[in-house]
């Protein structure tokens, strides 16, 4: 089939204020990865300098490989666009392209620090049932990914859905000035990035920069629980902005009568401003952290007129992504695998949610903890405050895998957690090992959660755990 053709060369050079060297060419996809390149699929290499590596020394390589031409600031080969700044000049373009498509009504964004893809997958359930709808997928969340999703985009799509994470200040600003959006949620305030950026006011400040293209009619939705985004309630600002909350009763849309079980979770939605409740919004997740990120999902869709019809069928909807909480048998027991993202506040909604669980079905929880990256110096602190919520949450038993990990165990410990019932495995530890003594503890019908970052490679213990009972 042959390849949709997204711009010409000479379209991207008036975008981005390059120069053409070369030929004029057609553009069908962007490739930032010289290997991934194919002949004959219009690919437009992008030679991004990195910490680790210059794309402009695999330029030749990508041309050889077969790419169509080559977004660069230096060492032009074939058919190439010459640019001072090639991350800027992506965006640029992405921008572009995006207004081009005569179709799009809605762009949508969302920031946080816990739960983005999630309600970005809500998000994206919700609108699909309104409009032809496009979202970020899998990573692609960054300042380098949020351009290539853009090129993604299909001519007739009518709603597009992006997901912006940062580490630093001016990522999500680079971000929103290439897809401007019309209405965004900030799912909250916490303490991924602490170590780049020192305190959760900075982390604050750069999320709000998801509002730097708003205007009087772009919607922000706000989490009415979270202190620091409660705080910002008083402020006058140049747009709209929405509350939505569980226990903030001056908050414009409450999540209320929430209930759980193990097919998921449901509760009513009190809308403020009409003085009714919307009943029995049900959600295929379990754990109160899906609430929070459903109940914003419903907020800023009914604000911008979906029907609740639809918006309930949307969040009924909704599917998990990647390793994020997937709930399925092993033998006589359950996992809940949870292996994508890991932070202080994710560890400890997690717990809550494998303990609830346990409790329902009147069997024990054990949960398996990885250690938590750039938390910078509250590191310590925070991974204790982990151990000690374990404890509070009701966990039976706790794993945690990674040295930094044991200060979970310590936490725990400290709480109250018998030592027999917290087990340690530091950097280097066996898999083996790890799984013995889990099986060493499980009885008939127990629930063993596996939380972690990527970065941990938790989902490898996972799988010798599942391994040893096929043995």
């Amino acid at each position: 089939m042959e390849k949709k053709v997204l711009f010409k060369l000479s379209e991207a050079a008036k975008w981005c204020g390059g120069t053409i060297v070369g030929d004029d060419c057609d553009v069908c996809s962007a490739e930032i990865d010289s290997r991934k390149i194919t002949s004959g699929e219009g690919i437009m290499f992008v030679a991004l300098k990195g910490d680790n590596t210059d794309g402009h020394n695999y330029i030749s390589k990508a041309v050889e490989n077969g790419a169509a031409c080559v977004l660069c600031q230096r060492d032009a080969v074939g058919n190439a666009l010459v640019v001072e700044d090639t991350l800027k000049a992506l965006g640029d373009i992405a921008k572009g392209f995006k207004n081009k498509i005569e179709t799009l009504k809605r762009t949508f964004a969302v920031t946080g620090s816990v739960g983005k893809t999630t309600t970005k997958e809500f998000m994206a359930s919700v609108f699909k049932t309104t409009y032809k709808t496009h979202k970020t997928d899998g990573n692609f969340n960054s300042v380098i990914g949020l351009p290539l999703t853009v090129f993604d985009m299909e001519n007739d799509v009518e709603a597009a859905v992006f997901e912006m994470g940062m580490s630093s200040f001016g990522e999500i600003a680079a971000m929103v000035d290439v897809v401007y959006p019309d209405g965004a949620i900030i799912t909250n305030i916490g303490t991924s990035h602490m170590e780049m950026l020192g305190s959760r006011e900075n982390i604050l400040r750069a999320k709000l920069e998801i509002t730097k293209n708003f205007t009087n009619e772009s919607v922000l939705v706000l989490n009415g629980d979270d202190p620091y985004l409660w705080d910002e309630h008083e402020k006058d600002v140049g747009y709209r902005r929405i509350y939505s909350a569980i226990f903030n009763e001056e908050a414009d849309f409450i999540g209320k009568n929430v209930s759980f079980s193990e097919n998921g979770l449901c509760y009513d939605v009190y809308i403020k401003a009409e003085d009714r409740i919307v009943k029995e919004i049900r959600i295929p997740a379990i754990g109160m952290h899906n609430v929070y990120n459903s109940l914003a999902v419903f907020a800023l869709a009914y604000t911008f007129g979906i029907t609740e019809d639809n918006i309930k069928s949307g969040l009924l909807n909704y599917r998990t992504t990647g390793m994020r909480q997937k709930i399925y048998p092993v033998a006589d027991y359950t996992v809940i695998a949870d292996c994508y993202n890991a932070s202080p506040e994710s560890m400890r909604a997690s717990c809550k949610t494998l303990a609830g669980l346990a409790k329902e079905r009147k069997v024990r929880s054990h949960a398996v903890l990885g250690e938590m990256r750039e938390l910078g110096a509250a590191s310590a602190s925070l991974h204790r405050e982990v151990g000690e919520e374990a404890y509070k949450s009701g966990v039976d038993h706790l794993y945690t895998w990674g040295t930094n990990a044991g200060r979970i165990a310590d936490g725990a410990v400290e709480a109250g957690i018998p030592k027999e019932c917290v087990h340690t495995f530091s950097d280097g530890s066996s898999y083996d090992e790890l799984t013995r003594t889990i099986c060493a503890n499980i009885l008939h019908g127990d629930i063993i959660m596996f939380k972690a970052s990527r970065a941990v490679k938790l989902e490898e213990a996972i799988e010798n755990f599942e391994g040893s009972f096929k043995e």
